[in-house]
């Protein structure tokens, strides 16, 4: 991610929360990029404060429709776009049921519900 230093640090200045220290800090990243005009990528990264925890890729297909233009439609071929998002959860929260659902998926082999039950 070309942006990503810029991004992590805009994400923290804009959001000030409260009593940051009952908090996880969660920050995602995102890069979308366009490998073929018919093929995608998204580059992720989960941050906690500022340790990386997880990283991953998915490719997906891209389908044209020309009653509907897409983000993808906008990007040249090896283009890339970079996102983000923060959020502060109390600790043992959204942390926690991430972790949770990213171990049961790895563990079983498949994906799982976001909340078991």
């Amino acid at each position: 991610m070309k942006n990503e230093k810029e991004i992590l640090k805009i994400l923290k200045k804009e959001n000030k929360t409260k009593n940051i220290k009952k908090h996880d800090r969660i920050m995602v990243l995102f890069e979308i990029k366009k490998v073929k005009s018919n093929l995608g990528i998204i580059n992720g990264k989960y941050y906690r404060e500022d340790e990386l925890i997880y990283q991953g890729s998915i490719v997906l297909p891209l389908e044209k429709n020309p009653n509907q233009k897409t983000i993808w439609d906008q990007l040249n071929i090896d283009e890339t776009k970079d996102f983000g998002f923060l959020l502060d959860s109390k600790k043992d929260s959204f942390g926690k049921i991430f972790n949770d659902f990213i171990k049961r998926s790895f563990k079983e082999g498949k994906v799982q519900d976001f909340l078991k039950g």
